[in-house]
């Protein structure tokens, strides 16, 4: 997405993808919780002092301060709305939600299963006499150089 230089375009953006009114002063958590990625986007992205970026949606610097170290972590983790807005902003895409994560998730654990199999079978080798390893390699190179050859004409 192209970055919003202006405090009213920031503010715009964050109302739009979050529904929440960040001018108003309200501490609902989510109302805040939007307000402090409005905080986030606006230092990131502007050259405003944080007394300025507060002014415009009616708090104190130290707010703004308080948000920024403590308050946006925890939006990030807990708040899916404001995470979306942020990384939408960002150009970030958030598979946490997408259908393909769980397929993700278990390629992963899939990968981390063969790691342990390979582990496993080289331990197996090593342990093979000499005779047994030359007998081993006789049989699995030509299978190896067939797998080979097809993913490379893939």
């Amino acid at each position: 997405m192209n970055k919003i230089k202006t405090l009213r375009q920031i503010v715009n953006f964050v109302v739009k993808e979050t529904g929440q009114d960040i001018r108003n002063t309200t501490r609902l958590r989510d109302v805040s919780d939007a307000r402090t990625i409005y905080y986030k986007l606006a230092r990131e992205t502007t050259h405003f002092p944080l007394h300025r970026i507060g002014e415009y949606v009616g708090k104190h610097h130290s707010s703004v301060i308080h948000s920024l170290k403590n308050v946006f972590p925890t939006v990030m983790l807990s708040n899916e709305n404001c995470r979306k807005a942020y990384n939408k902003y960002n150009g970030i895409i958030d598979i946490s939600n997408d259908d393909n994560f769980n397929e993700v998730e278990a390629l992963k654990n899939r990968v981390e299963e063969l790691e342990y199999d390979l582990e496993e079978h080289e331990r197996l080798f090593r342990e093979l006499s000499d005779d047994n390893k030359e007998k081993y390699r006789t049989r699995v190179m030509p299978i190896i150089k067939m797998l080979n050859y097809n993913e490379l004409n893939q």
